[in-house]
Parts: C-alpha cells; structure tokens; sequence
C-alpha cells in the first residue's frame, strides 16, 4: 500500500538502529550499520535513499506518466475500501484530457486551470463537481509523492471554487419509506432501517464491519480510512439499532454484518440499486438512489428543529455549509416560523 513506511527509523534493545523506508514505491528494512546515535542512523538512511534512486534512475529512465498515477490511484482505493466505481471514472477522464502517457511531471498549474475551464464551458459541470475531479487528481499525485516517485503536486493550490451544492436534496417521504419496505425482501430492510437511523453513506452500510460496533458503550464507531471526511464517526447505538445489527450480527461468521448468505461476502453496489429501484417500481415511488436515504435522515432531522451543528456532527460533514442544504428542504421549519410571527 502506497506510504506504508514513512522513513522510520528506530532504536533497537542493543543501542543500535534500525530503518523503514520507501524509495521509488519500493519498501526496503534492515540494520543502520555501526550507527549508535540518531544522527549517523539519519546520514545512513540518506545515503541508502540516494544510492537505491540512483539505482533506478528515476530521474533520466524511468517516466512516470497519467496513466501509471491512475493505476497507483485505482490500487490504493481498491486496498482500502473495494470501491473503485468513481474512481474509474475519474481515472478514464484524465486519461483522456492528458493524454494516458503524458509526463505526471509536464502537468503545470496554468494545465489545471485549463482543465477548470474546460469542465465549465465544454463538460457544463458544477463548481462541486469540478472540486471532486481536482481533488482525485490531487489525491494522485500525493500519493504518487508519499511512494518519492514525484516531488511535486500541481493541485497543492488549487481553491475550492463550490462553497456548497446549491441542487436541493431528493427525499422520500414517510409513507414512501413504508411502501418501499412493504415490498423489500428482510435483508434489504434492514440495510434500509439501518441508513435512516445512521445516515451512513452505501459504502459504509455495504461495507459495515463488525468491529465497529462497541456493545459495552451502545455506540457505531466509523474508522477515519473509511470515512469520506478521514475523521472517524461516532454514532448512538439506540433499540431498534441494536436489534438490527444483533439479527445480522449473529446470522453469520464473516467480519460484516449485512452480507449475501449464500456467498458470504458483502453484497455489490450494482445488488443494492438494481434492488431498490425494483422496490421503488412495485411500490409506485420515485427512485432516489441509495444517497436518497441519507438525504432523507438528515431533513428529517431538520424537519425536527434539531440545531444545525448536531445535525453537522451526526452527518459528519466537513462545515455547517454542507449541512444547510438540508435545512432548505425543511418546509416544516418555515411553517413553524410563520406560525411564530403571527402570534407575535
């Protein structure tokens, strides 16, 4: 995995030292020989560095083009959560823009601003979505920079030009949800049930592992790596929760709680939207996609007057910006404001 070691070095029980290092994408440990202070262990490690990059001859042989940061990009996503769908995507545009074997390290930031200029005149793509292509692009190059194959990232400046998406939130309402359940096999109530209750994205309720659960403090304990916002997301665990992830929870013997019985792995995301629109087309409702449920938690939320930052904090959005989109869709909060300034 890209970054694995981070140029440690550590002393050992004999006083000697010992490295940790990436050079190139390749990961290399072993003695610091007749170093007995960090300082020697330090020029040891950075003449080692110097010798294994001349070695590759990184800087006249080896080109490092688009098209290997998009496989390096499509690696390390598929290591740490197994979804690569928009990934792919996002890997296919650039290598179309670029070109598949331009240089990584021709790419200027007046390029980037081209490329800006083209997703608004020729793609008509949002400010957000624009964002979201800068940021994989830059997420390639830095790890392109943590495996010291690149030293440089043309995106470390770019601002974000979307405060927040102006498109208002699709949702379904409470006699939608009880009709899409009506005609939903269990398994995919639950999974429904558990994305209302969490307001968890599809990746975390496909993906939901069983050692996120803490019994013992009745809580959902999200890891930063599998949170969209890297901060780890902590989430109450109340009855009905709880009867839900204890039915799957002991119904088999893998490390996820909603799995397809007969083949004892997570069920794919093509399972889960193919599914729900078929239950939304026997139900009669309209289909939102999976992101509907989220949606819908957090207007419910709104709807209920709870304040902006809890709302925030229980969604786990980067700022209260992202959150008011949410508020928009509550007409229940104008109505309880015009109620107010009537009986004023």
């Amino acid at each position: 995995m890209a970054g694995k070691y981070k140029n440690n070095i550590r002393k050992d029980k004999r006083g000697g030292y010992s490295y940790k290092i990436t050079v190139a994408g390749g990961q290399y440990q072993g003695a610091c020989k007749n170093c007995y202070s960090r300082e020697k262990a330090l020029a040891y490690v950075a003449n080692l560095k110097a010798e294994l990059r001349n070695k590759e001859k990184l800087s006249n042989d080896k080109v490092i083009t688009i098209g290997v940061l998009g496989e390096k990009y499509r690696q390390y996503t598929l290591a740490k959560n197994g979804d690569i769908k928009h990934v792919r995507s996002k890997v296919k545009f650039f290598n179309e823009y670029f070109g598949i074997t331009t240089p990584a390290v021709d790419i200027k930031r007046s390029d980037i601003d081209r490329l800006i200029n083209y997703c608004r005149t020729v793609k008509n793509h949002k400010d957000t979505t624009i964002d979201r292509y800068i940021s994989a692009l830059s997420k390639m190059y830095n790890i392109a920079i943590d495996d010291e194959i690149l030293l440089k990232n043309p995106c470390s400046k770019v601002k974000k030009l979307g405060l927040y998406n102006q498109q208002n939130f699709k949702f379904w309402n409470k006699n939608e949800i009880l009709a899409i359940k009506k005609v939903s096999p269990l398994w995919l109530v639950d999974m429904i049930d558990c994305a209302l209750i969490t307001s968890l994205r599809r990746a975390n309720i496909r993906l939901f592992n069983k050692d996120w659960v803490d019994w013992e403090r009745n809580k959902i304990i999200v890891p930063c790596e599998h949170s969209k916002s890297r901060k780890a997301i902590e989430l109450p665990m109340g009855k009905k929760l709880k009867e839900i992830i204890a039915r799957n929870f002991d119904d088999n013997d893998t490390e996820y709680v909603f799995i397809n019985k007969s083949r004892k792995t997570p069920r794919s995301e093509k399972t889960l939207e193919n599914k729900l629109k078929e239950s939304c087309a026997l139900a009669n409702v309209k289909y939102y996609g999976w992101n509907g449920f989220r949606h819908t938690a957090g207007t419910r939320m709104a709807q209920a007057c709870v304040p902006i930052h809890e709302i925030q904090s229980y969604m786990a959005h980067s700022t209260p910006l992202v959150t008011r989109k949410y508020l928009d869709n509550s007409y229940t909060n104008k109505i309880a404001a015009m109620e107010i300034l009537e009986g004023y």
